[in-house]
């Protein structure tokens, strides 16, 4: 929508904050060398290091650079070189979330969907001795003297 003022014309946004839905902002208070997450992914429990990752990014409104919805843009567009930092902002975050002897395996994915990618191929498949384990975890749960709210999210979390 645009305004006529003394002859100038304005274009109005419904929100002033509207650049906080473009995947393609970044704020000053992003860096490359920062974590996603507080703890880094050392090969073990890949579904929880995971999930807050996917929470990290979906915060940062840049989920859709590992998810596919953001798509890379062709090189003649005007927002190119933004969508490619944007994307090495979320390759390098990942990156950073990860332990040593993982990242210098992972290090020459070259976008983060194709990082986002090797990371599920390597570790996203939950494999026998996990699942044995995990039924072995719940079978030996039991309340003993703790309150039914402990014993019941003991159980919950086992089970997620």
């Amino acid at each position: 929508m645009s305004t006529q003022d003394s002859g100038v014309n304005t274009v109005e946004t419904s929100s002033p904050y509207a650049f906080y839905d473009d995947p393609l902002y970044v704020s000053n208070y992003d860096q490359p060398t920062n974590g996603l997450v507080d703890v880094l992914f050392d090969g073990r429990d890949f579904m929880n290091w995971k999930r807050e990752v996917m929470l990290a990014l979906m915060a940062k409104n840049k989920k859709g650079f590992i998810t596919g919805t953001c798509n890379m843009l062709d090189k003649t567009d005007k927002k190119y070189y933004q969508w490619l930092r944007c994307d090495q902002f979320v390759r390098k975050w990942i990156l950073y979330s990860l332990d040593r002897s993982i990242r210098d395996n992972v290090s020459y994915c070259h976008s983060a969907i194709q990082l986002w990618g090797e990371l599920i191929e390597r570790y996203g498949q939950i494999n026998s001795l996990e699942l044995y384990q995990l039924k072995k975890d719940l079978g030996s749960i039991s309340q003993d003297n703790a309150l039914v709210i402990e014993y019941y999210s003991i159980l919950k979390r086992t089970w997620e």
